[in-house]
């Protein structure tokens, strides 16, 4: 589906699977190379593949081990928040389909961007799951105001959302954020990227 996203369904490319990629695939997991207990939870057609029951969230183990507070496991220093686990369930409970959605489409408002309203529940679904816990990835944590505040001024942060020349490119192992999103950081940034 393209075009103006409809508020009540969970899109999988747009907001299941940063979460997925994020909290779920990363290195030594449900990555592509290591596929802890044969599940890869990397694309659409992998993470389909077995433990998701589409239109049951309750009878899809991919879920009740999330729900259950067993993965990811607490030794990864990664956790879903109940907002993420909530649109996982949605998803798999409107029929687990491949949606997608255009954010780009319509007017992208850049004015009024602000860190809580904005930036931090979108570094929550699409960076803390790599960047948080004991050893975080390419050693950046993004787990509050604080360190990413400290990603910013170093440059790193911009860089690699924007996919610049040089700079490792994130969200890791999907597309770009859309380009609405990485307007909005950019003019969140400019404004000094408050804690607002």
């Amino acid at each position: 589906m393209d075009g103006n996203a409809a508020p009540d369904t969970a899109y999988f490319q747009y907001d299941v699977l940063p979460i997925f990629v994020s909290s779920c695939a990363t290195k030594g997991c449900h990555d592509a190379i290591t596929k802890a207990e044969s599940y890869q939870l990397t694309d659409y057609a992998n993470i389909l593949k077995r433990g998701i029951s589409a239109g049951r969230a309750s009878n899809s183990k991919v879920y009740t081990e999330i729900a259950s507070g067993s993965m990811p496991p607490l030794n990864s220093g990664i956790t879903m928040t109940t907002a993420q686990k909530d649109l996982i369930a949605k998803w798999i409970n409107q029929g687990a389909k491949n949606l997608t959605c255009n954010p780009n489409y319509g007017t992208c408002d850049t004015k009024n961007v602000k860190f809580a309203g904005f930036i931090a529940p979108l570094i929550q679904n699409k960076c803390q799951g790599c960047h948080t816990g004991t050893a975080p990835g390419g050693g950046i944590k993004l787990d509050n105001y604080t360190t990413i505040k400290a990603s910013v001024q170093t440059g790193k942060f911009w860089g690699s959302i924007n996919h610049d020349a040089g700079y490792s490119a994130m969200p890791k192992g999907t597309a770009k954020m859309p380009q609405c999103e990485v307007n909005k950081i950019q003019a969140w940034i400019k404004r000094g990227a408050l804690n607002n």
